[in-house]
């Protein structure tokens, strides 16, 4: 049966061919005849006339769409076939092209099919035949035998050039029907697009519910160790929690929207502007943080999310593998661009999971996009122990100028 499918579908597919060919067959025929009765013009003229709206069909409308879904059903095709939506000048020659020879072919193939083994038994059939009396074809039983082999032996190979010629058709569609260079560098534009889209929203992921989970994990550690003998700090943890995990489900309910429906409206992200809530925030898990902040507004508001991610991506990694001690932030953005040091005591940093390090390599991702850096070393202290400090540049590239003065403040 897995022999005998492959074979049904591409004559079917042929047949389809045949079938038009038929048709503009007998609708030359019949305007020719009446080309030839009503006008001296001479036959190859009327050939000229009548044959071009054969070649034509192929720049039908749908058409395209008809003979993509008819190759993928019964020649089985199985490499990129395109339907665009707004189809160039090179899309509809090829249409017409791969028309042009899906017709021919296949009224090649229909006479094989239907014509010559009819003719050939006919022929046999006569051969061995006399008229008798009565005006009748009398054949002899032989005669008759040896038609129906001779038949059925042409059907039989007509059949399986068929499905030479199907198979052979399945490897030129892509040439019609596939995509033009233009399509591919199209294509192409659109996977970058929606792979820096999902790398994104990854980062988004990264720092939002990441750290989210990180600030729930820490206050139900905190929780669970005060609730006896601090009830009341022990209910903050608890509403800290609440709050928290509130706003990562919404977070990830935008994100998924996003994923579901490109055109899904998305909340403002935070900017440089929310970074001493971000503070006060880290500041009541129990992190000692010296910021100092100094920010001039008007910042595109790429840059400002940017910096903003990256703050935020290195004081949780302060926390999280860090003491909690002497945690220091420096930033620094105006019109020129944002520099920005965190700093932590690196003697008692726990080693990094064997899955961790997207953080780095997020602030690194996020700092290219406008030709900044992203650097960390350790060095050491003011009281002589090591700190593990994190360093970033990002210059506001074409930047305007703001016309408002700067807004300084110390958190």
């Amino acid at each position: 049966m897995s022999v005998v499918r492959p074979i049904v579908l591409n004559v079917a597919y042929l047949m389809l061919g045949a079938a038009i060919f038929v048709a503009f067959v007998l609708l030359q025929i019949g305007v020719g005849q009446l080309l030839v009765a009503l006008t001296p013009l001479p036959i190859w003229a009327v050939v000229i006339i009548v044959v071009p709206p054969m070649f034509a069909v192929g720049l039908l409308p749908g058409l395209r769409e008809v003979e993509v879904a008819a190759c993928r059903t019964l020649l089985r095709v199985d490499r990129e076939l395109i339907t665009p939506q707004h189809p160039t000048w090179e899309h509809r020659w090829r249409a017409a092209a791969w028309v042009i020879l899906h017709i021919l072919v296949g009224g090649v193939i229909g006479l094989a099919l239907v014509g010559v083994p009819v003719a050939l038994g006919g022929w046999v059939a006569s051969g061995g035949g006399e008229i008798g009396a009565d005006g009748r074809l009398n054949v002899e039983p032989a005669w008759v035998a040896l038609a129906i082999l001779v038949g059925l032996v042409t059907l039989a190979a007509a059949v399986v050039a068929a499905w030479l010629v199907g198979l052979l058709l399945r490897r030129l569609v892509p040439i019609f029907l596939g995509p033009t260079w233009r399509d591919r560098l199209e294509l192409a534009e659109q996977r970058l697009l929606t792979e820096a889209e999902h790398r994104r929203l990854a980062r988004d992921l990264h720092d939002g519910i990441g750290h989210a989970l990180s600030i729930i994990s820490l206050q139900a550690s905190a929780g669970r160790r005060i609730l006896e003998t601090q009830p009341d700090k022990a209910a903050r943890s608890l509403e800290v929690i609440e709050t928290t995990s509130r706003n990562a489900a919404d977070d990830l309910d935008r994100m998924l929207a996003v994923l579901r429906d490109r055109a899904a409206p998305r909340s403002p992200d935070p900017g440089l502007d929310s970074v001493p809530t971000l503070i006060t925030a880290h500041r009541e898990l129990g992190v000692e943080i010296d910021a100092a902040v100094d920010v001039t507004p008007g910042l595109p508001t790429l840059l400002s999310t940017t910096a903003y991610r990256i703050v935020s991506e290195g004081l949780t990694n302060a926390r999280r593998h860090g003491s909690g001690e002497r945690t220091r932030l420096e930033l620094a953005a105006d019109q020129a661009g944002v520099s920005i040091m965190i700093s932590n005591p690196y003697r008692k940093r726990r080693q990094a999971r064997s899955t961790g390090g997207r953080g780095i390599t997020g602030m690194r991702e996020r700092a290219a996009l406008f030709g900044g850096t992203v650097s960390t070393t350790v060095e050491p202290g003011s009281d002589g122990e090591n700190e593990w400090v994190l360093r970033v540049r990002l210059p506001a590239q074409g930047s305007s100028e703001s016309e408002a003065g700067p807004d300084r403040s110390r958190a």
